[in-house]
């Protein structure tokens, strides 16, 4: 890939190996491979979040283009790749001359004497995909959409269509209703049903990998010169909006985002998302929800080396109004409370928010909820109690190592963890710099008692931390 994100000719393994996303700023998305190749049953050009920004639904899995180029249109080229039991068909990398996302995705092909380019992005806070085409030569091109309706998990069984023609295009009906829309291509009814489509991603995990997919007609267009088209799927607008002004303005928003590596702008931008009136953070695509501590360990490199402090702000506010009796969600989406660090990385998140603004109004508005958390550790809650060394006591399975198996954790952990003691110091030393700030009496017994406790961390034969006492476990994991 060079330094503007081109890729010359991936090929088809080369190019299903390197995915692309594009995000709403809702939890929806449109995703794909740098071959166009849906690999995962997560793939597809419009990810709708019904619940913002949680209950993600595919809706418009591909788009099928054929193009007849020249004045007889005697030379017929397919852009689309699917992958069939033993076959990939169509082969259209094999005319795609390069991908780029400068800054947007961008497909470029060469058809004989003819060329397509095809660009993918979303419309801010709206469930809506716009694919805009640049023709360039002569011929006809015909663009076919390949349609499901479930939630983006699993393949699944397709459920019943009911399309119904309107101005521009066509109305899906199914478990959620949507739009297919063009501007300038004409639609033409032809029901067609894909069978076997294979997700050679989800085959490797074991998971669900078959399924079909449903086309309620095709979009065709005849070109001569430099034209340009759009494609729009949206379960909210019903007409088309202006797409080379769509294209303009969200090109210049992405180009405008600023982070301390630039490469990474842009990628930071799709984990922002809208919740309620606020905001907050998706913990990775494509298949997490907003969890707390993901959200608060990666609010400083998203929304504060980025300058997006009032994002920053709001995302704080967010969970700090899910706390129950101090303690941060682990889950906000399943307002799951099963995690141990996650309050302690909303201190840490907010102390450095407050280092960088001088928030003294969110100071103050946050100050109950810092106090709760101190408050619940020292009383004890179902995640974590406290000793009487003043060290924190985790509970199996409560800290970032929560995976489980047939209900039991696989690394329990349980115990005075290293990470979770550190963090609990630095929350008692944060806020007793804050209470002075507001008034507040405070006494630093407790942050001195942990801090003289946790020098029994300290393993000399080998140089490094335990990574649990009481009882001991020398392992050394990423969380020292």
């Amino acid at each position: 890939m060079t330094e503007r994100g081109t890729i010359p000719s991936p090929g088809y393994e080369g190019g299903c190996g390197m995915e692309w996303l594009v995000a709403n700023g809702l939890g929806g998305y449109a995703s794909s491979t740098a071959v166009g190749a849906n690999t995962r049953a997560y793939h597809g050009l419009l990810v709708s979040a019904v619940d913002t920004p949680a209950d993600r639904r595919l809706l418009l899995s591909s788009l099928d283009e054929e193009a007849k180029v020249g004045a007889d249109g005697r030379e017929s080229f397919q852009l689309a790749n699917h992958q069939y039991p033993g076959a990939v068909y169509p082969r259209g990398y094999a005319h795609l001359q390069e991908f780029a996302q400068d800054p947007l995705p961008r497909f470029s092909y060469r058809l004989g004497e003819a060329e397509v380019e095809k660009t993918v992005f979303m419309l801010p806070g709206e469930n809506s995909t716009l694919v805009r085409y640049c023709l360039g030569g002569q011929g006809e091109i015909a663009v076919r959409p390949l349609v499901h309706c479930r939630n983006f998990h699993s393949a699944s069984p397709l459920p019943g269509f009911s399309p119904e023609q309107v101005e521009g295009g066509v109305r899906l009906h199914s478990e959620l209703s949507f739009y297919i829309l063009s501007d300038r291509a004409s639609y033409m009814p032809e029901e067609l049903r894909f069978y076997n489509l294979e997700y050679q991603e989800e085959q490797r995990r074991g998971l669900a990998w078959t399924e079909d997919c449903y086309s309620p007609g095709c979009f065709r267009l005849s070109w001569k010169g430099e034209e340009s088209f759009a494609i729009l799927a949206s379960t909210t607008r019903s007409s088309m909006p202006d797409a080379a002004a769509c294209w303009e303005c969200e090109r210049e928003r992405a180009w405008s985002l600023q982070a301390p590596v630039t490469g990474l702008a842009r990628a930071a931008d799709s984990f922002l998302v809208r919740r309620g009136r606020g905001h907050s953070i998706i913990a990775g695509y494509h298949w997490f929800n907003d969890w707390g501590r993901d959200a608060m360990i990666s609010l400083p490199g998203l929304l504060l080396s980025t300058g997006r402090f009032r994002e920053a702000r709001e995302t704080l506010c967010t969970f700090a109004g899910a706390m129950q009796g101090g303690i941060v969600p682990n889950d906000l989406g399943a307002r799951s409370y099963n995690t141990v660090d996650a309050s302690l990385w909303f201190v840490q998140a907010f102390h450095q928010y407050y280092q960088l603004t001088g928030d003294r109004e969110l100071l103050q508005e946050l100050w109950p909820s810092l106090n709760s958390i101190v408050q619940a550790y020292t009383r004890g809650t179902s995640v974590a109690r406290m000793d009487q060394d003043g060290l924190i006591v985790s509970q199996a399975g409560m800290t970032w190592m929560d995976a489980r198996v047939d209900g039991e954790p696989v690394t329990p952990r349980a115990g005075k963890c290293c990470e979770i003691n550190a963090l609990w110091y630095a929350l008692l030393r944060a806020l007793s710099l804050y209470a002075p700030e507001l008034g507040v009496e405070w006494d630093d017994e407790l942050m001195h008692r942990v801090k003289k406790s946790y020098r029994r961390f300290w393993n000399d034969d080998a140089g490094c931390l335990y990574d649990v006492i009481d009882p001991q476990d020398p392992s050394v994991r990423p969380n020292q």
